[in-house]
């Protein structure tokens, strides 16, 4: 299912692995826009007034990462979660879709008329430079001590959530995985 990586949906939509991947590790913490006059929201029964000139954040990790929305697995590498079957009973890659979102809980470009003007850019340089990159190579974690490099893939995921949010994502102690490119057999 997600482990065709560089499958579209034929609508020039981005695939399930870079679609989790900008849920969980999304490259910038918030996206921080200006009101132009005073608005009103409603959230939970309650108004708030937002005057004009207002600074309003959004917290990417915080939405993308909400129990309420992903599940109780929402800090889980889990790209399946973008894939629906199109057909009861069908099976095989023919028969999934793309999920989409009620607006509003997946924006990882931003959305609306503030949507991020190198949205499809970015979908298609990241994929066409994996592509290239894992064409002839993989990435391996770099075994410690006398492990196998079944232990130490198994040690590198329980840290692929240890991250920090700086002006990008990074690891928080990145010398806690080391990983080195192998040319592929």
């Amino acid at each position: 299912m997600w482990l065709v990586i560089f499958q579209s949906d034929g609508n020039g939509e981005t695939n399930t692995s870079q679609m989790e991947s900008l849920r969980l590790c999304h490259p910038l913490p918030s996206s921080s826009k200006l009101t132009k006059k005073p608005s009103s929201l409603n959230v939970g029964g309650n108004t708030y007034l937002i005057p004009q000139d207002t600074n309003v954040q959004l917290n990417f990790c915080a939405l993308h990462t909400n129990p309420k929305i992903w599940g109780e697995n929402a800090l889980e590498w889990d790209p399946a979660r973008f894939v629906q079957p199109s057909e009861k009973g069908a099976h095989g890659i023919e028969s999934e879709q793309l999920r989409h979102f009620p607006e509003g809980h997946y924006m990882p470009w931003s959305a609306g008329e503030r949507v991020c003007p190198g949205k499809r850019f970015s979908q298609v340089e990241l994929v066409a430079t994996l592509a290239v990159l894992f064409r002839s190579h993989r990435v391996d974690p770099i075994p410690e001590g006398s492990e196998s490099l079944s232990q130490a893939r198994r040690r590198a995921q329980g840290v692929s959530l240890d991250i920090q949010m700086t002006l990008l994502n990074e690891m928080y102690r990145p010398e806690r995985v080391g990983l080195r490119w192998a040319k592929r057999v």
